[in-house]
């Protein structure tokens, strides 16, 4: 038999603990002596090791008290599934806002929204990952603004929008920039929520450096940006991917998907 220090230091947490835990039936002595001396046993060291790892899950008194205290192990269990689930979901909005917050902290760090327009940077972005539409062939105005709507319904039913983690991602090799207006491209709208699944299609765009440009919404104003980085990277001779990330740099998004001001990206190997 141990005494209330022994079991406290054995199992790293406080006397005082301990007796609050018996206070509230959360966890009790084998025994208690007629002078009011707690005595546990070896045998408990499982029980407390799980009543403090829900504690530290964030399940509150209430909950524990009722899985320690329930005798039938199939209502315990069931309790034990119910916390796990609740705690996974915790889980993954911690990660999405870690995500967001990460996304946040390197716009920060390079600062690129609020850049002069033209002006060619070499960012370091965070790998992320985005919903997309199927691919979407030259429309007009009207097709767009179709296929833009059904994406962001579609999302709407999974996620709040926040249209500044949107845009486009084409396939366009920057040597064939003149191209751009006639390519084939996809909305794309970053995942911060992993709990939510929309019956979309996902893509990751990878971490590392990537060299980029802020312009105009108009196709003649990107055009003038990707020109800008042809230009760019035949000076300073450099290896880029054939896909081009088309970033919103605000909320003001039109019915076509894209903001006044658009961050253009490709990505450096």
């Amino acid at each position: 038999m141990l005494k209330t220090m022994e079991f406290a230091k054995l199992v790293g947490t406080t006397r005082r603990t301990l007796i609050f835990y018996d206070e509230k039936d959360i966890f009790k002595p084998v025994t208690v002596s007629p002078a009011g001396y707690r005595y546990y046993d070896y045998d408990q060291i499982y029980s407390f090791e799980m009543i403090n790892s829900l504690r530290e899950a964030g399940l509150s008194l209430e909950q524990i008290k009722r899985i320690s205290n329930e005798t039938n192990k199939q209502k315990q269990g069931t309790e034990l599934r119910n916390s796990l689930v609740k705690l996974q979901q915790k889980i993954l909005t911690l990660q999405a806002s870690t995500q967001a917050l990460k996304r946040r902290i390197s716009n920060l760090r390079y600062d690129i929204y609020s850049s002069p327009k033209n002006v060619p940077v070499i960012i370091t972005c965070l790998e992320e990952r985005y919903w997309c539409s199927d691919n979407i062939d030259q429309c007009d105005s009207r097709i767009m603004a179709i296929h833009y709507s059904t994406f962001i319904k579609k999302l709407r039913l999974n996620q709040v929008i926040t249209a500044d983690n949107g845009g486009f991602l084409t396939n366009l090799p920057l040597s064939d920039y003149v191209d751009y207006p006639t390519s084939q491209f996809r909305f794309i709208q970053a995942d911060y929520n992993p709990i939510s699944k929309p019956t979309l299609p996902t893509l990751i765009k990878p971490a590392g450096r990537y060299l980029a440009i802020k312009t105009g919404r108009r196709d003649e104003e990107i055009m003038i940006g990707l020109q800008i980085l042809k230009d760019y990277v035949q000076t300073h001779r450099l290896n880029i991917a054939n896909y081009l990330w088309q970033f919103n740099t605000s909320m003001d998004v039109n019915q076509l998907g894209s903001s006044p001001e658009e961050l253009l990206q490709y990505q450096i190997f």
